[in-house]
């Protein structure tokens, strides 16, 4: 009777590894095709050495008229963002050395080279390897009227830049775990499946249409 017990435990034992073993092999099998999509997107749209290069040439001093020149033009024609132009638009160190609130210059000055760095590859059809990785800050769901618009122009302008320039490429809105934002169809950002903790949308102007409450009686 023992020896049947056993023979019954080894049986059970077996097959609940081989379950294990079947469900770890077809997740790693599902991991490698989404690595595969996400390195053939990056290929495509992701130049590290290209972006590289044009974080040094952005910040230096040398190259602040033919930097400003190329990302003028497509800031002026953006109602929520032409703004940074009226502040003088600094880009290197130079150019806030000496001013009397050195830390909030200097927090501009970065946040000006980010978008000239958006602005440059987009225009080389490509997209930075932080927005292939995390995309653009998105307030849909919270925010301002102002937020709201301001930072789906940036993104939406970035998308039709890099379509003028002939790239295949889609936004995404995704929410996860309270975090917004648009990211790249096909990216690493476009990992999530909408589930009970995300939800995932098309990037229009649906995303901010309200449903009207209805009257009080």
């Amino acid at each position: 009777m023992s020896l049947i017990i056993a023979l019954i435990l080894i049986i059970i034992v077996c097959t609940l590894t081989a379950k294990d073993k079947s469900k770890s092999e077809a997740y790693e099998r599902r991991r490698n095709i989404e690595k595969e999509a996400v390195g053939k997107w990056e290929s495509l749209y992701v130049d590290k050495e290209l972006e590289k290069r044009l974080i040094c040439c952005i910040s230096e001093k040398d190259n602040y008229v033919a930097i400003y020149d190329e990302v003028s033009k497509v800031l002026a024609n953006m109602e929520y963002w032409k703004y940074m132009l009226d502040l003088g638009f600094p880009l290197n160190e130079d150019q806030i050395t000496g001013v009397s609130d050195y830390k909030q210059a200097r927090k501009r000055m970065q946040e000006n080279q980010s978008v000239a760095l958006d602005i440059m590859l987009a225009n080389r059809g490509k997209v930075s390897s932080w927005a292939s990785s995390y995309g653009y800050v998105a307030y849909v769901r919270k925010g301002t009227t102002l937020l709201k618009e301001s930072y789906y122009e940036y993104a939406e302008t970035i998308l039709n830049i890099l379509r003028s320039k002939g790239a295949h490429v889609e936004l995404l809105y995704i929410y996860n775990m309270g975090s917004e934002n648009y990211k790249w169809k096909g990216s690493f950002g476009d990992r999530f499946k909408n589930d009970d903790y995300t939800t995932i949308k098309p990037f229009d102007r649906s995303l901010f249409k309200t449903t009207s409450l209805p009257p009080i009686e």
